[in-house]
């Protein structure tokens, strides 16, 4: 099983953060390439538990997503329910914690089993112009 882990701190508060990161078609249709839709609402509110999202990936990836855990605004978890390539998804988790120093700390940790070529097919797709693009800090500030 693979394990992932990354932390980024972001200069924000709390609240603002969750909400920019908990909102799913805004937030991840940032990323290059990836296009994001709500298939099912969640409940309390529309991001949250139950929410089932389709992400797509360039033209050729999708898997929809359905978010299992929900505390606003300190984490929220999520499964892939559905995928066009294979994968076993373990479970993602976001976690937001203040930071002592001001703005919040994000934690994004995921567990996973992709067969080989599957992982370097993820690799040459989602990182296009190396980790800079990828940075939270990036897209938080847009």
């Amino acid at each position: 099983m693979t394990k992932v882990r990354v932390t980024q701190h972001i200069a924000g508060n709390l609240d603002a953060v969750f909400d920019l990161i908990s909102n799913h078609e805004t937030f991840l249709s940032r990323f290059p390439g990836m296009q994001v839709r709500i298939v099912t609402q969640g409940s309390p509110e529309r991001n949250g538990l139950g929410c089932i999202r389709e992400v797509l990936v360039g033209t050729k990836i999708r898997y929809l997503e359905e978010i299992v855990e929900w505390s606003k605004p300190t984490s929220f978890e999520y499964l892939i329910r559905e995928a066009s390539m294979p994968i076993r998804h373990y479970g993602s988790r976001l976690e937001f914690t203040s930071a002592s120093s001001g703005g919040t700390d994000v934690t994004w940790t995921s567990h996973y089993n992709v067969p080989i070529l599957t992982h370097c097919l993820i690799k040459l797709v989602t990182v296009p112009g190396g980790n800079e693009d990828w940075s939270l800090q990036r897209f938080f500030s847009m």
